[in-house]
């Protein structure tokens, strides 16, 4: 299913090392997934001057059909968390671990994602980019400084 392609992706990816353990992950969905996600997003009715959130108990509202398969990912990714964190030198752990899975839709630029270390209470973190095809991505700091780029 979707869940353990997603994972097998994450588990099959090069470990980057520099500034810290990281991965840069293609195709975590399988084409047709992604395709489909990628049109019913394409349509979604959003400001385009503020981040906006929406959860999958949401999904329906926003004629997003992808409620199933993030279930199946997440489940998945919490079934195996320990082994996918294991790939990482140094990683947090907690006894009780959840999974908050949503879709976030940044406006176009020149809208600036404020620089921010990691929320404390994760242990894995993953960004699929969906639309569009080319955007401005992640960008990783080693500081709170727009020079540490």
């Amino acid at each position: 299913m979707i869940g353990k392609h997603f994972l097998d992706k994450c588990l099959r990816s090069t470990l980057e090392q520099d500034p810290w353990d990281h991965q840069i992950i293609n195709d975590t969905l399988p084409q047709e997934d992604f395709d489909t996600l990628r049109k019913e997003c394409e349509k979604l009715d959003v400001p385009d001057d503020k981040l906006v959130v929406i959860h999958p108990a949401d999904f329906v509202k926003h004629n997003i059909s992808f409620y199933d398969k993030i279930h199946d990912i997440s489940k998945t990714l919490k079934d195996n968390a320990k082994t996918l964190c294991g790939q990482f030198t140094n990683h947090r752990w907690f006894k009780d671990i959840g999974v908050n899975a949503h879709l976030s839709i940044t406006p176009p630029l020149p809208y600036k994602f404020y620089i921010h270390q990691e929320g404390l209470d994760k242990i894995w973190s993953s960004v699929t980019y969906i639309t569009p095809e080319k955007n401005v991505g992640t960008k990783m700091y080693t500081a709170q400084n727009e020079d540490t780029f």
